[in-house]
């Protein structure tokens, strides 16, 4: 090789290499990191070989009715409740065939005079969200048979009217989408 060569072929191995990655995160779904609004619950759906990981942002008015600390013992109640009812992982109806176990479900709330764990995690302090409260929720599931899982559907927030729909990036072998869930519509076709 010659020494003259050895700086254009660097380049054109940095441009193909650009190249690609612009050509293949061109087909991903975006995250829209827009306000907070009533009525729509924003997520992911992300496939591993067996296992799925669910996280779903889910405005408090939709699971509870409200948004702010509790001010009594009937709104404390309503939100140990919701966890509770979240945490047990029955709103997740999974595709028999995929030969699924329960799913395990984590619940952080935000916003409820709490503080958040993720900004505790992420910068040593956590603040108070107090604006808007939120169910932050991750659901891992894990399939003896993923390639037969043809779908899911999820009820996050029960029979809510305020449940308007689901705003969800699924990413599994089969596919690369965001889609849009309502109650009328809960299913996530993977296939």
């Amino acid at each position: 090789m010659n020494d003259r060569d050895h700086p254009v072929r660097v380049l054109a191995a940095v441009v193909a290499s650009v190249m690609l990655i612009a050509a293949a995160s061109a087909g991903e779904p975006q995250r829209r990191h827009s306000a907070h609004e009533h009525g729509r619950i924003d997520g992911s759906l992300a496939q591993d070989g067996d296992r799925f990981e669910l996280t779903l942002s889910i405005p408090g008015v939709n699971v509870v009715g409200f948004e702010h600390t509790p001010h009594d013992d009937a709104q404390r109640a309503a939100l140990d409740s919701a966890r509770q009812r979240l945490v047990a992982g029955n709103w997740i109806a999974l595709d028999q065939a995929g030969e699924c176990a329960q799913p395990r479900v984590t619940v952080a709330t935000v916003g409820y005079g709490v503080t958040d764990p993720v900004g505790s995690q992420a910068g040593g302090r956590g603040h108070a969200h107090r604006d808007h409260g939120e169910f932050r929720v991750r659901a891992e599931i894990e399939c003896a048979r993923a390639d037969r899982l043809a779908w899911i559907e999820l009820a996050p927030t029960g029979q809510r009217p305020a449940s308007a729909e689901i705003e969800l990036d699924v990413l599994t072998e089969a596919r690369i989408d965001r889609i849009h869930l309502s109650t009328d519509r809960p299913r996530v076709r993977l296939r």
